[in-house]
């Protein structure tokens, strides 16, 4: 088997936070008007019902199922509501690429006329996991699909002004043959921990166990500095899991800490739906204020067997701890460590070491591992292999 080989030499900087938070869904039934709410399909509209509004746009604390939606290209469902509402921030969820497939949008704040005269550009477009401003108000939101969809669907809104911290933190996962980029969920992809090999002719069994108890798979978002934490957000096929928060040494990298620099959290199950056969489930989880520097979600059980797959894991903390830092996303790229891209020449394993300016290595970034012809990242927490950050003064070019 042929092994691409790529070494790299180094460039180089962090954050800090504490308090507790209420959860709340940002409307309740009575907000809503269901004479404006509608589903527009191929030019053809009819109004929402009471458990459509129930399913796609409110937050369950029992377990349900979630419903499986067959919506065609250009459909557009639009939620209104009786006076302005305020939201702080809201959550999208689907499987599958749910930012590529729909555009999520709210009426402006400002706009007070009926429904009917908004024009396109009295619309705002919101990202899928998104914190508004702190006093934004809406009459209305809508949610238009780009490419036709069908599987669960959630669109869920919330008081509390939660900022997702997950773009600033470095991703690391269990890694069995031919699973997924190890800082996918940062980047905003979906992630597996093992797959079929791809190569045509290959056989398709895979080359991991199930996962159980015993032999559980993982994943840990780790940030430079300390983080307070209200929330967890996540959508994965996990059945049963575990999330633990990094209590070991700061300095070390939390993804080769032993068992015991980890400490179980006890969270409370704000919403939960079960996804059917193949499909993900979602879960808000709320816990009084956490600080720490990584929490890894455990799982040991998952409904396809060996694979875990996560599609969401937005770590939350409330907004106005970051009040006087302005905007979080400032922060995200000296946070979410180094990008390194490259050209991989051919289907095969590659191995990618960082060294110092005198050609010594100071971390070997990965090893062995299945990458596929083509541009490919990897990303560089910027610890050395005994997991300590690297100072700045210890950098050459490549």
């Amino acid at each position: 088997m042929m092994l691409f080989i790529l070494a790299l030499a180094w460039l180089h900087p962090s954050l800090l936070i504490a308090a507790d938070a209420e959860t709340a869904p940002a409307f309740l039934v009575g907000d809503i008007d269901l004479s404006q709410s509608s589903i527009t399909t191929n030019d053809e509209s009819s109004p929402l019902d009471a458990a459509t509004v129930r399913e796609l746009f409110q937050p369950d604390s029992r377990v349900t199922s979630r419903r499986e939606w067959r919506l065609a290209e250009g459909s557009q469902v639009t939620l209104a509501f009786r006076g302005p509402v305020k939201i702080g921030s809201s959550f999208l969820s689907a499987d599958g690429a749910e930012s590529k497939q729909f555009v999520a949008q709210v009426l402006r704040g400002d706009f007070d006329q009926s429904l009917e005269k908004a024009t396109a550009s009295d619309w705002r477009e919101v990202a899928a996991t998104h914190v508004y401003d702190g006093q934004f108000q809406t009459r209305a939101v809508r949610l238009t699909v780009e490419r036709e969809y069908r599987g669960p669907l959630t669109w869920l809104f919330w008081q509390p002004r939660w900022n997702s911290l997950t773009s600033a933190a470095v991703g690391s996962g269990e890694k069995a043959p031919f699973g997924s980029h190890p800082n996918s969920i940062p980047l905003g992809r979906r992630w597996v921990n093992t797959a079929a090999d791809p190569s045509p002719g290959a056989a398709r069994q895979l080359q991991r166990g199930p996962i159980s108890e015993v032999t559980p798979s993982w994943y840990i978002l780790s940030w430079d500095a300390p983080q307070t934490l209200d929330a967890i957000w996540l959508s994965c096929n996990a059945d049963e899991f575990h999330l633990l928060a990094y209590r070991g040494e700061e300095g070390l990298n939390p993804a080769i800490a032993p068992p015991q620099a980890w400490a179980r959290v006890e969270f409370e199950t704000r919403h939960e739906r079960r996804g059917g056969d193949k499909r993900l489930s979602e879960w808000l989880l709320t816990f009084p204020a956490l600080k720490t520097s990584a929490v890894r979600l455990q799982m040991t059980d998952c409904r396809r067997g060996a694979v875990a797959e996560i599609q969401q894991f937005e770590a939350l903390a409330l907004a106005s701890r970051h009040a006087d830092r302005g905007p979080l996303a400032s922060s995200s790229s000296a946070l979410s460590g180094k990008a390194i891209a490259f050209e991989q020449p051919f289907d095969g394993q590659l191995a990618v070491a960082i060294t110092d300016g005198e050609g010594r290595t100071i971390r070997n970034l990965v090893a062995q591992v299945d990458r596929r012809r083509g541009p490919n990242v990897e990303r560089w927490d910027l610890k050395d292999d005994a997991g300590l950050t690297v100072p700045p003064d210890r950098k050459s070019v490549v």
